[in-house]
């Protein structure tokens, strides 16, 4: 069955995942190879459901295990916007709805 109105964030969905693509690209550790430069290519997904209350719950993190670095990143940045969430709706009934951000980086630095 298809939401009248998928889950969303006060602010929108797309600030929410720029903020986190942020956080991502300036605060997570990178290794510096002998050169002094890296390359950064993360394919991943982030996934977590948002109650009928509008709060986050059950996050994941789809290569938490790889990196704990940027796996704590990750999960600090949605625990602290867990709140202000709207739930997904079908017609005028709140669902517990699941919400999956890829995570696509590429640099070179």
């Amino acid at each position: 069955m298809k939401l009248s109105c998928p889950p969303t964030r006060i602010g929108g969905l797309y600030n929410f995942v720029k903020g986190l693509y942020d956080e991502i690209t300036f605060k997570a550790p990178f290794d510096i190879n002998d050169k002094g430069s890296t390359k950064i290519n993360i394919e991943e997904e982030v996934t977590f459901w948002v109650n009928k209350d509008g709060e986050v719950q059950d996050i994941n993190y789809s290569a938490e295990n790889e990196n704990e670095g940027l796996t704590k990143i990750i999960y600090d940045y949605i625990e602290k916007n867990k709140t202000n969430w709207f739930s997904g709706r079908i017609n005028d009934e709140k669902l517990t709805t699941k919400i999956n951000i890829p995570i696509r980086i590429n640099m070179m630095f």
